[in-house]
């Protein structure tokens, strides 16, 4: 069931949720407020409880009420946000903490208090619910396989819940979706995602959102002499592939700029081998994260295209023209036979390499020489 985000302008003590969670600022007044409140409906077990927890609203400080039907959240959380004022991001990790902590509480619906005072708090709040319910999810059966989770969110916030203001709170969903889905490919094992299947997950991808999309196995890298490339993953059984995925905002037939990423999808990478512990090479699946990332921010630039609006992207941008490109592979440090990957040629270069753990670097040069970007070598003086 997909996460509902709402946007609220009761307070968060009338709202109906298994938890509510209200940021409390360090040294507000207990006389006052959400405190007084729920010392009113409560009693003098509020009073006594933040006596014994020392609860002042110092950063990361919780304390937790059950309201016993008093108030209409079933519990009420209290988290201390510091003294100082809230930056943004600040704010998505509040909301993030707050989400995961309920989840773990084994609530379905919580009511989030936006702090008030800082500019897009309510696209960072829902960006912060998004990541904090993220779990990887997809492996486990039986006990292991969660039995809850959270699938509605009440972000409560001071003035008018404006559309302007509720299309902030869906663009923060959209975004904090779209780091999921780089999160889900990082999660998955490397016998499931691989340089062919990597591939077919971006070309679905792409035909979904109406993209360009265009792949290039091994015989197209072979034919345009991407022999950098070719050499990176010749040491296993999973040939490489380079994706390259187009964004073109509606309108735009000449584009005058291109904003490019390129991001590093080995799909499992053994490189410094000779030199890695035993435990890193589990964590070797996630040297495709930098691709994986390029996903996310393709779908994060859909997200906010109808806010940003086209005749500002072509204002700002002179006619962005986005493309995202991600090298995969699959890298082991030797052939089949044991033989060590020491020597590429490019043209009439050879290329020694005598450490493994480098060998990342020449996938980056083969998307430039690819997309046309000039590659300039610097040798240092010494």
């Amino acid at each position: 069931m997909s996460l509902k985000i709402s946007l609220s302008t009761s307070d968060a003590l009338s709202v109906s949720a298994d938890v509510a969670v209200i940021g409390i600022v360090e040294g507000a007044s207990h006389k006052a407020g959400p405190i007084a409140t729920l010392a009113k409906a409560l009693g003098p077990v509020v009073a006594r409880t933040l006596k014994r927890e020392e609860f002042t609203g110092k950063k990361d400080q919780t304390v937790e009420f059950v309201t016993n039907g008093a108030l209409k959240p079933a519990r009420v959380v209290l988290m201390g946000l510091g003294g100082n004022t809230l930056s943004e991001a600040q704010v998505r990790l509040v909301a993030a903490k707050a989400t995961r902590s309920a989840q773990a509480a084994k609530a379905t619906s919580i009511a989030l208090e936006v702090p008030f005072g800082v500019e897009g708090a309510e696209r960072a709040a829902a960006e912060g619910v998004v990541l904090g319910a993220y779990r990887f999810t997809k492996y486990l059966t039986g006990d292991r396989l969660p039995k809850s989770a959270v699938e509605k969110v009440t972000l409560v916030t001071t003035g008018r819940a404006s559309k302007d203001l509720r299309a902030q709170v869906e663009i923060g969903q959209r975004i904090g979706e779209a780091v999921c889905i780089a999160r889900d490919l990082v999660n998955e094992p490397p016998n499931e995602l691989y340089p062919e299947t990597f591939a077919k997950f971006c070309v679905d991808m792409c035909k979904e959102r109406g993209l360009g999309c265009t792949v290039l196995d091994k015989p197209a890298l072979t034919k345009k002499g991407m022999k950098l490339m070719l050499a990176v993953g010749q040491g296993s059984v999973r040939e490489p592939r380079l994706v390259h995925m187009v964004y073109k905002p509606a309108g735009n037939k000449k584009p005058k700029k291109r904003l490019v990423f390129i991001g590093k999808g080995l799909t499992f990478d053994t490189g410094g081998i000779c030199i890695k512990p035993a435990p890193g090479m589990e964590e070797m699946k996630g040297d495709m994260g930098g691709a994986a990332n390029v996903l996310d921010h393709l779908e994060a630039l859909i997200a906010r295209v109808d806010e940003i609006g086209l005749e500002t992207i072509q204002r700002f941008e002179a006619n962005l023209f986005a493309l995202l490109l991600r090298v995969t592979a699959e890298r082991l440090e030797m052939f089949h036979d044991g033989r060590p990957l020491l020597l590429v040629f490019v043209g009439r270069n050879r290329i020694r390499i005598f450490n493994g753990v480098i060998m990342d670097r020449p996938k980056y040069a083969v998307a430039m020489l690819h997309l046309g970007i000039k590659i300039i070598f610097w040798q240092p003086k010494i």
